[in-house]
């Protein structure tokens, strides 16, 4: 049974890693493009409340997280290679059009700064968050093994234990304790993918402000000040859009 649900596991990671090669390499429709944005929504929820479960602490968790990332990255990327192809902004996906004439009201210049102060302020809220996890379960595991320890001197000072089995006790719990912290020191490793990713998405953004106002010159003939105002805005909204998700990610353990 076990060798079983070990092939379809693999299977799955097969097809999922499959998935995101194919969103790299193949342009999506922008009508998939919107649908797939909802769903990656709807996942980082998931991922956020699964905090309130036990399924956050496991294995699997972290998987589906790594998964999160890479999945948003190679959505990213074929968003940005589906929306460089269409000329008019009308034509883009409303929401993040929305989104991007909301956060350029003012400018193009003002929206473009917006968006990388916000990105790098939700970078820094998931950088402290992970901090702050990483001291309270290193500080909760060492607590127990201090209280355990405790439990044992008053046990051996009642006579209830000898000193060599207070000895042998104290063995287990340092070994139990290296355990749970080295398993804790993992999870706050993999946990680092959602801030490495967000810096990714910045780089990207620059990237695709760059790609798009080249395009709009040269192939959609449009002047620089129109190509520079129309991929500000698109990029904008594509960026806190996706970036947004990971923010629910980052609070999920």
């Amino acid at each position: 049974m076990s060798n079983i649900n070990n092939y379809i596991k693999s299977l799955f990671w097969f097809f999922a890693f499959s998935s995101i090669i194919i969103c790299i390499i193949i342009p999506i429709p922008i009508e998939q493009i919107e649908y797939l944005i909802y769903l990656q929504l709807a996942l980082s929820l998931s991922l956020f409340i699964s905090r309130f479960f036990k399924f956050y602490k496991s294995l699997l968790f972290l998987q589906v997280l790594m998964l999160f990332c890479l999945l948003n990255c190679s959505l990213f990327v074929a968003s940005a290679r589906t929306f460089l192809t269409i000329q008019t902004i009308e034509e883009h996906i409303e929401p993040i059009r929305l989104l991007g004439m909301w956060i350029c009201r003012e400018n193009s210049i003002c929206g473009f700064f917006t968006t990388i102060f916000l990105c790098y302020a939700i970078l820094f809220l998931c950088k402290y968050h992970i901090k702050k996890t990483d001291e309270f379960g290193s500080k909760k595991i060492l607590d127990k093994q201090t209280k355990e320890m405790i439990e044992n001197n008053k046990k051996m000072i009642e006579g209830i234990i000898t000193q060599t089995e207070l000895l042998e006790k104290n063995i287990k719990i340092d070994k139990k304790t290296n355990i749970e912290l080295t398993k804790h020191a993992k999870f706050i490793s993999s946990c680092k993918y959602v801030t490495t990713t967000i810096n990714a998405f910045i780089f990207i953004f620059i990237v695709i402000i760059c790609g798009g106002i080249a395009v709009g010159i040269l192939e959609f003939h449009l002047s620089w000040q129109t190509a520079l105002n129309q991929y500000i805005i698109l990029s904008s909204g594509y960026l806190v859009i996706f970036i947004i998700p990971f923010f629910c990610a980052a609070f999920s353990f």
